[in-house]
């Protein structure tokens, strides 16, 4: 995974996402943002991570597996600062 723009590579190879689902719930309609951190295995491309952040989203707002969502916002980027 490169990261054009950011100066070179990722050294520590540690990323942050963001991602906000909405959903229907029993009392109508919901939405949660949720971040984190995760360091890739070197086979895994950006799908890979964002999958990952929509299961582990959809599992901390109590989504039922194979229950219906729709992704509002996704960002991922890697976890470092740079100089300006």
């Amino acid at each position: 995974m490169g990261s054009a723009g950011y100066g070179g590579a990722v050294a520590n190879n540690e990323w942050h996402w963001i991602i906000t689902l909405q959903w229907q719930g029993p009392h109508g309609t919901n939405s949660g943002t949720r971040e984190g951190l995760t360091e890739p295995t070197p086979e895994a491309d950006r799908q890979d991570l964002f999958y990952e952040a929509q299961h582990n989203a959809a599992q901390a707002f109590g989504i039922p597996s194979g229950s219906d969502y729709v992704v509002l916002f996704f960002a991922l980027e890697p976890n470092t600062l740079t100089e300006a």
